[in-house]
């Protein structure tokens, strides 16, 4: 069996060449729970909320040419009001509907049934088939 990679290090070195992304932000912050704690006050958890610029997410999405593998305009794009729209806007400008969802996502059982809500982020110019790719 023909590997891609002869070892641990040259595995890693591989992945720290990819290009870096959009800056990660992480904000902490501490919630109260309903149960008690040995000293009868309310039991305090410290939680991360890890994000990054929404305008800066919006800015990669549209500037990215993978996303656009079909240019065939099928989707979003063929509603009517869509082209009213864009008829107002500035020569050389485009129509960018901003779409967020989250979904509840349950973590594994190794770090105590802990659940998570991600929340997604993408624009209507982009096919449907690409934006519920969780890889795209």
């Amino acid at each position: 069996m023909k590997l891609s990679f002869s070892n641990n290090r040259a595995f890693l070195k591989f992945v720290d060449a990819l290009p870096a992304g959009l800056q990660w932000y992480c904000h902490a912050f501490e919630l109260e729970g309903d149960e008690l704690d040995a000293d009868q006050n309310p039991k305090k958890e410290t939680v991360e909320m890890w994000y990054q610029d929404p305008l800066e997410c919006v800015k990669e999405l549209l500037g990215n040419p993978f996303q656009y593998s079909n240019r065939e305009f099928t989707e979003m794009w063929t509603a009517d009001w869509w082209w009213e729209i864009q008829k107002l806007l500035p020569p050389g400008s485009t129509l960018a509907p901003i779409i967020i969802s989250t979904d509840k996502t349950q973590l594994t059982r190794f770090s105590g049934d802990q659940q998570a809500w991600p929340m997604y982020l993408t624009v209507g110019n982009i096919e449907k088939e690409m934006q519920q790719s969780p890889s795209s």
